[in-house]
């Protein structure tokens, strides 16, 4: 995630001289970029405003001491770790240090993110103000009102794109086998997929609604519905069961 973020911002043309990135094993793509001017493995500069972690959350004890090493130096701290709460980050920057936790998604990559945040009381306005902007120029931002939203978050947009990738998937594989080419099953599903995110978006319908609208009694869409939402086997009882799987491992993480 923390690349897609990265990569966002450098087809936005932020200036790669200031940015900092800290990694052990980079890609031939972040080597690339560091000749173009990307500050890879740089000796700790002084003035860094914003410390984004991007690792695995399994990964907090490991960069433990790159985060203590920034603290008391006005850094604000934006972690985007799966389950791992500010006050377990806190144990490694400072009790007093101004922390935002943010979960974005892949689309970011295309500017299509969507991110919830939520600070600190130790964030200052124009801090989280600054944050914002950046976070934008890859996406929608939503601020949450309390941080027991986040795991639910992750569930729901931080996840959110694999369940839609698999549905294509899905809807790919079953064209092809009823014979439609490789390339006819694809540009049909994802520019299905696409227009269907445009229309709710532009839409002031709900979803609901929409699905209804396109759902005339008898005819070929019901016959799909019926199979997709039954209630025993269809989406309305996989789905749910789906998202909470993954609020209960946002919850595991935290206690990693």
């Amino acid at each position: 995630m923390g690349g897609s973020i990265l990569a966002a911002w450098i087809k936005k043309g932020y200036p790669l001289k200031k940015i900092f990135v800290e990694e052990p094993n980079p890609s031939d793509w972040l080597k690339k970029k560091s000749d173009e001017g990307l500050n890879l493995n740089y000796p700790q500069p002084q003035d860094i405003q914003f410390c984004f972690l991007a690792v695995k959350p399994q990964s907090i004890e490991a960069i433990g001491p790159i985060l203590k090493s920034l603290s008391n130096k006005s850094v604000t701290f934006v972690s985007m770790l799966a389950g791992i709460e500010t006050k377990r980050i806190a144990e490694y920057v400072g009790t007093k240090e101004a922390i935002v936790r943010i979960m974005p998604n892949l689309p970011a990559q295309v500017f299509k993110g969507v991110t919830a945040l939520i600070e600190n009381e130790f964030v200052k306005k124009e801090k989280l103000f600054e944050l914002t902007t950046l976070i934008e120029s890859f996406g929608a931002v939503i601020k949450l009102s309390g941080e027991n939203k986040i795991d639910v978050v992750t569930a729901i947009s931080g996840s959110g794109p694999a369940y839609i990738f698999l549905m294509a998937e899905l809807m790919i594989n079953e064209g092809i086998k009823q014979g439609l080419t490789v390339e006819e099953a694809n540009v049909l599903t994802k520019n299905t997929i696409l227009g269907a995110g445009e229309l709710m978006i532009d839409s002031d319908l709900t979803p609901g609604k929409l699905r209804e609208n396109v759902t005339s009694p008898g005819g070929t869409t019901q016959a799909a519905l019926l199979h997709l939402m039954g209630e025993k086997k269809g989406l309305p009882a996989i789905l749910p069961k789906a998202i909470d799987a993954a609020i209960q491992r946002s919850k595991q993480l935290s206690k990693i």
